[in-house]
């Protein structure tokens, strides 16, 4: 990340609708959550709404993976606003191209 990156909240400062305050009224939202233990996994649309408190242990780690499945007819669209975990620096694919099967979009499964 340069250093203008490092001042660059992609959840606040991208195109879009903005996250409501949900601190500020957790009563008027549907939350659910759960426990987990090592091993259990999530799974969920990047289209939901998801977060976690913070770890407030001074001995344990918490520790996640997180990956994206992406189906045949998705195309490479950088843009403000979206994750920026993957850049066009990071990518050998140009805007409006199909992910091809290199070390950024590996193919997993193909029918």
């Amino acid at each position: 990340m340069g250093e203008d990156d490092a001042n660059f909240s992609w959840q606040s400062q991208g195109e879009g609708e903005s996250c409501p305050d949900i601190e500020a009224d957790r009563n008027n939202f549907d939350i659910i959550g759960w426990d987990m233990e090592p091993g259990d996994a999530v799974i969920f649309s990047a289209w939901t709404l998801h977060g976690a408190q913070g770890n407030t242990s001074s001995t344990q780690r918490r520790a996640a993976i997180s990956t994206r499945w992406l189906g045949d007819d998705v195309i490479w669209q950088p843009h403000s606003g979206s994750d920026p975990t993957v850049r066009q620096e990071d990518v050998s694919i140009q805007p409006g191209q199909a992910p091809i099967d290199d070390a950024v979009f590996p193919e997993m499964w193909h029918a």
